[in-house]
């Protein structure tokens, strides 16, 4: 469809040379909602880069939510993403890095889908800034890389009392 503004990790660099920047943001979004949209926002009025959300992917999701999740797949994630994007481009956290190599250069053991998909999402598309929740896993191996890709960064507040799990448990 025309107006979405879907892109891959190569487009998303290329971006980011023309504007000069360019800042991200991840999430499942299994069913996208009013704290996904206030997420959007918050970010939106804190950077002056061109921004990209990115979907992760099914593999992740199920890692981190549970064998029933996602709701939602991959495709359907993205298009909801995208079409809620009032300024911005999706995209899906699709590429699995090497964890081994993460592994080995952070010493890291556990949570291996966290370093395979988004973790290595930053190291191939190297924005200039990356907003995330304040539920987020910061740790000091994340921090690291952020220092190491010089990324600005910051936490946005979470939305309490809405969440995709909530919602899914209330029905």
């Amino acid at each position: 469809v025309w107006w979405l503004m879907k892109k891959n990790y190569q487009e998303l660099r290329e971006i980011k040379a023309s504007k000069g920047g360019l800042a991200i943001a991840f999430g499942c979004f299994d069913i996208l909602h009013y704290g996904h949209l206030n997420f959007f926002e918050k970010v939106a009025k804190l950077t002056t880069c061109p921004i990209a959300i990115g979907v992760l992917p099914d593999e992740y999701v199920r890692a981190t939510k549970g064998e029933d999740r996602p709701v939602n797949g991959n495709e359907t994630r993205l298009n909801k993403v995208d079409e809620a994007l009032k300024d911005g481009y999706s995209f899906l956290v699709n590429e699995k890095g090497d964890f081994s190599f993460y592994k080995e250069k952070f010493g890291v053991d556990s949570k291996e889908v966290l370093w395979c998909y988004p973790i290595n999402a930053l190291y191939k598309i190297k924005p200039t800034e990356f907003y995330y929740s304040t539920d987020f896993p910061l740790t000091k191996e994340i921090l690291s890389v952020f220092e190491e890709l010089n990324l600005k960064h910051q936490a946005v507040p979470y939305t309490e009392g809405v969440s995709s799990t909530e919602i899914i448990n209330h029905t």
